[in-house]
């Protein structure tokens, strides 16, 4: 189907968002980007955001799609809503263009909620130059911009949280200390980022502080702090999380059952065993996601495990 059929009928709100006619829109060439350059500012807003959102969604559904061209238009769209979706749309794109325009995002974008999803996103790209998949320049830019970002008191809360979360990968003595003054801080908001953060951080110091954390009255706390443990993969966390699959947060007795299943060892095998037959249908195919989890990844040679 010609790409401007495809168009006219996105700018008609008469007309519902048809799944078939969207796919359309994966794989654009450089002369189909050009057309949409043309027209899609002409489209209503409430309908670019709606066709953006449908996009999202259907690229979380089928990986075989590629709206990526598409996306990459929309991060100069005019509405920072649909910039916000554009970036979410395009978490798996590792390419270059993509780590410069984040990076324009978070220095030069009038919207904070735009900010905050850029520095998000770049996140991603620190972890690939922690992996040596980016050229050192490059790493060092983006460091730079981020240490910039959150060391600036003139920049929204969420901004400064998003990008401690995103250099949270590096082992440098300064991420240390921003994490550090994000647990000190009175803000409750930057003191869950950073629990966020210290399961990203592969510093063996925050061990303590997830654990004790595990006890806090905040349920939004326990929860950071759960699921720090699970990033964090370490045996030794299953003690303090097998008493949290019975916790009367919802959210933290799920995360308890997931990062049981990270962090592997043969108590946490028992304890989901144990809950196999749950009354609640749903903890149960929680922990049998989990137990398949951790069954994959096992060592076959443990036999303490398998007991």
């Amino acid at each position: 189907m010609p790409l401007n059929k495809i168009l006219a009928d996105l700018a008609d709100q008469e007309k519902p968002l048809a799944t078939g006619r969207l796919a359309y829109l994966s794989g654009l060439s450089k002369e189909e980007v050009h057309l949409l350059d043309q027209t899609w500012s002409t489209v209503e807003a409430s309908r670019r955001r709606q066709v953006v959102k449908k996009l999202v969604d259907l690229a979380e559904d089928n990986t075989e799609l590629d709206f990526n061209a598409f996306f990459r238009r929309c991060l100069q769209d005019e509405e920072p809503a649909i910039r916000v979706m554009a970036i979410e749309g395009l978490w798996e794109c590792e390419d270059r263009w993509l780590l410069y325009g984040l990076e324009r995002l978070l220095c030069c974008d009038p919207g904070a909620e735009v900010r905050a999803a850029a520095a998000t996103a770049l996140g991603r790209f620190i972890l690939l130059g922690e992996l040596g998949k980016l050229r050192p320049e490059e790493a060092g830019k983006l460091q730079q911009a981020l240490f910039a970002c959150l060391e600036n008191d003139r920049e929204p809360l969420l901004v400064r949280r998003r990008a401690i979360e995103a250099v949270s990968h590096l082992s440098l003595p300064q991420v240390t200390t921003v994490i550090e003054q994000a647990y000190a801080s009175l803000d409750r908001p930057m003191r869950v980022s950073s629990l966020y953060a210290m399961g990203r951080n592969a510093d063996p110091r925050w061990l303590p502080i997830l654990f004790q954390e595990l006890e806090n009255d905040d349920g939004e706390m326990r929860y950071e702090a759960t699921h720090a443990c699970g990033e964090r993969g370490d045996p030794r966390a299953a003690p303090f999380l097998v008493p949290l699959i019975d916790d009367p947060d919802p959210d933290v007795q799920f995360a308890a059952v997931d990062s049981l299943g990270k962090v592997g060892g043969s108590l946490a095998l028992r304890a989901l065993r144990s809950r196999l037959h749950d009354p609640d249908k749903w903890l149960r195919q929680a922990v049998a996601n989990a137990l398949e989890e951790l069954e994959a990844t096992r060592d076959p040679f443990n036999f303490e495990m398998g007991s």
